[in-house]
């Protein structure tokens, strides 16, 4: 509950399957222990990368539906040139309030790809 309102918090990632220097990695590998029957299909075996950060964190008012997007990662260059051709999309890391601040946390999936 953030401002008296029940809101939905979700990990928003940047990827790539082609950054420069980088070994790749399957998602659906990498992240095989945390996925229920049913989910390992959305993350197809193929999906390979070899570059991921959570650059946003998405915010969703379960009351309204309304979605917010929010710079986590302010260095990350996937994020950067998204913000250029996508401008006022994403609300400035300075915009997230101390309330939400407190839910926000390290995502599990993105532990995992790191560690594989």
């Amino acid at each position: 509950v953030v401002n008296g309102r029940i809101q939905w918090i979700v990990d928003a990632y940047t990827t790539s399957n082609g950054y420069p220097y980088a070994s790749r990695t399957t998602l659906g590998d990498s992240t095989a222990d945390s996925l229920s029957d049913g989910d390992r299909s959305v993350v197809a075996q193929q999906n390979k990368v070899n570059y991921i950060r959570n650059s946003v964190k998405a915010t969703v008012d379960a009351y309204d539906g309304t979605v917010k997007l929010y710079e986590w990662d302010t260095k990350d260059p996937v994020l950067k040139t998204w913000e250029k051709a996508f401008p006022g999309t994403v609300e400035p890391k300075e915009k997230i309030s101390g309330e939400l601040m407190e839910h926000l946390r390290y995502p599990q999936d993105l532990f995992k790809v790191q560690r594989e």
